[in-house]
């Protein structure tokens, strides 16, 4: 990677939120209620999208292997899209509090989401039920970001404190436990590394840093902002 701009487009004069990226097919926007195909080769046209929500998106995730996405609108109504189609897989309701964060499993089978007093949910897409409640921290202010480990056996969540909290996803007790810096700054992304023993963050005062299970986070990269 060059680090250097490839390509720039014209978009368009509605609101666009994280960009979904499809196998061999360019790009997905997401625009107020609507989720747009954009190909790269031109402008991408708003009253070609797809429409299922009624009311604004707020959140999306997209599965490793790019083949589909979930989008969550306003109304904590889900909807599971064939992102090389364009056509809805299926739509089901979130629970209220779990809409701060969303992700998907690195297999594809299972959403979860953050909730505002740092608990998390997990979803099964194809049966779309809950399967799982896990428990927050006392006085966290609520979960920014979420991940699954590439083995799937941990979910990570990044709280408003600068906090992580992770999960084991096969322990009976599903008590949290919590990765601390000496320095906080507020998480904006994270993702497990391969390894599934450590986790990258992006933070808003610019630094990047990986944090393994067991121990301290060092800082990797950083930049003035």
């Amino acid at each position: 990677v060059s680090g250097k701009k490839v390509k720039q487009q014209v978009g368009t004069q509605d609101s666009l939120r994280t960009p979904l990226f499809r196998p061999k097919a360019g790009v997905v926007l997401l625009s107020g209620h609507t989720v747009v195909p954009w190909s790269l080769d031109g402008t991408p046209d708003i009253s070609k999208g797809w429409n299922e929500h009624k009311l604004p998106i707020i959140k999306s995730a997209v599965s490793d292997d790019g083949r589909f996405a979930v989008t969550l609108c306003k109304d904590l109504s889900a909807v599971v899209w064939d992102l090389e189609s364009g056509r809805k897989r299926s739509q089901f309701d979130l629970d209220g509090k779990y809409a701060t964060a969303l992700c998907i499993s690195p297999d594809g089978k299972f959403l979860a989401g953050g909730s505002r007093n740092g608990e998390a949910g997990v979803w099964d897409i194809e049966s779309e039920k809950r399967i799982k409640e896990l428990p927050g921290l006392p006085n966290s202010k609520g979960i920014v970001a979420t991940a699954f480990s590439p083995d799937g056996n941990w979910l990570t969540g990044a709280d408003e404190n600068g906090r992580l909290i992770l999960w084991d996803l096969n322990a009976e007790s599903s008590t949290p436990k919590t990765l601390e810096s000496p320095t906080p700054m507020k998480v904006i992304a994270l993702r497990f590394l391969s390894d599934s023993n450590q986790i990258l963050t992006a933070s808003a005062g610019g630094e990047v840093r990986v944090w393994p299970l067991d121990g301290e986070p060092r800082v990797v990269f950083s930049v003035d902002v």
